[in-house]
């Protein structure tokens, strides 16, 4: 691999994007719903969304030096909102 690539890998940028992806993936899906009635009910999104920005929050405390806690939480966190979602998809 090319050393800027593997810089660039290395920085914060990929779970920065990735944030940013994942919010306009929310306002995307909130706009088609209401455009259309389609698309996954308010609690259905937010806790997919929820979920996925826990588990680039526990990207972020990996990251850092002594993240160890946060990175616990984070994951913790990620693992109850996906088992919430799990949930509300097995109700809708």
């Amino acid at each position: 691999m090319p050393p800027a690539l593997l810089t660039w890998l290395d920085s914060d940028a990929v779970p920065v994007i990735a944030a940013v992806v994942l919010v306009l993936e929310g306002v995307v899906l909130s706009w088609r719903r209401r455009r259309t009635g389609r698309g996954p009910a308010g609690a259905l999104l937010m806790s997919f969304l929820l979920s996925g920005g826990a588990l680039l929050t526990a990207l972020f405390f990996h990251r850092r030096p002594g993240g160890g806690v946060g990175f616990g939480l984070a994951m913790t966190a990620a693992l109850g909102l996906h088992v919430w979602h799990l949930t509300r998809l097995s109700r809708s």
